[in-house]
């Protein structure tokens, strides 16, 4: 569909206000089922990568009692700049492998070096740099799936007249994630007083998470491009015009049906005026 079209479709669509049963009715059957799918990876990713850039700082400053503020600052900053890196990987790799193995492979990829800190974090008490490109490596390949295909499988998995409402349902049930992983880690590792193994319930925990994240994306969504979503979507607004064509006609329908009860109840109205006379008062 050319864009005008499209453009002149959601206009219509929006303008139209008796028309509104028909698109629940469509979301009800089409679009719906495709909620979850797009949306529990979002939740899931904010779940973990809010509070590890929040907490960053705190992760870093437990490899030292004399860590100035300033240095751990530095260090934490440094780990968030592996995003960088992983986010232009992740655009690329979109198109060559697709969304759902890229989405897949960010969360597959992090839970694997998680329970790889986790598991060796008194080890890597001594081997500080090794844990910082560790660190940096999670949070590149944060930023390779779920940062770049967040939005992209989510804004994709909706057709455009109703692209907006549910990406921005999207993006609350992501910050919905986040708040509440940053309020659940925080306080598991304000629960230890051994930071080490504070840190490594942690990342066991965020690794577990995307654990179910990957297998969430790999079974749930579909392995389409954006050609392919094009398609699809262009199916369910050729239903939602069916649909809106049958609906126009119902309300026409109804309109000449009030307007006929109407006319007879006018007509009905004279006739009764006519049948009776006016009352005459006498003097």
């Amino acid at each position: 569909m050319p864009f005008e079209e499209r453009c002149h479709t959601n206009l219509r669509l929006r303008s139209t206000g008796e028309l509104s049963l028909a698109a629940v009715l469509l979301v009800c059957s089409r679009i719906t089922p495709k909620i979850f799918p797009a949306d529990s990876p979002g939740f899931l990713y904010d779940f973990v990568v809010y509070p590890f850039n929040l907490l960053a700082p705190t992760l870093v400053s437990g490899f030292g009692d004399h860590q100035t503020l300033v240095q751990s600052v530095g260090w934490s900053a440094l780990i968030n700049a592996f995003a960088i890196p992983g986010a232009i990987l992740g655009a690329f790799l979109v198109d060559i492998i697709g969304r759902r193995q890229t989405y897949t492979l960010g969360f597959a990829v992090v839970a694997v070096l998680g329970f790889i800190i986790g598991g060796a974090r008194y080890p890597l008490s001594n081997i500080f740099p090794l844990f910082v490109v560790l660190f940096g490596l999670l949070q590149s390949f944060l930023s390779v799936g779920p940062g770049d295909c967040n939005f992209l499988v989510a804004s994709e998995s909706f057709p455009t007249a109703l692209r907006g409402h549910f990406l921005g349902f999207a993006a609350a049930v992501g910050k919905a994630g986040a708040a509440i992983g940053t309020t659940v880690l925080t306080q598991v590792l304000a629960g230890y007083e051994d930071k080490v193994r504070g840190q490594q319930v942690l990342f066991l925990i965020a690794s577990a998470i995307c654990t179910v994240g990957a297998l969430v994306v790999w079974f749930m969504i579909p392995n389409v491009s954006f050609e392919h979503s094009v398609v699809l979507h262009e199916g369910v607004l050729a239903d939602f015009r069916s649909i809106m064509r049958r609906w126009s006609r119902k309300m026409l329908n109804l309109r000449l049906t009030w307007k006929k009860m109407a006319g007879t109840l006018l007509i009905w109205g004279f006739e009764l005026e006519g049948s009776f006379e006016p009352i005459r008062t006498v003097n």
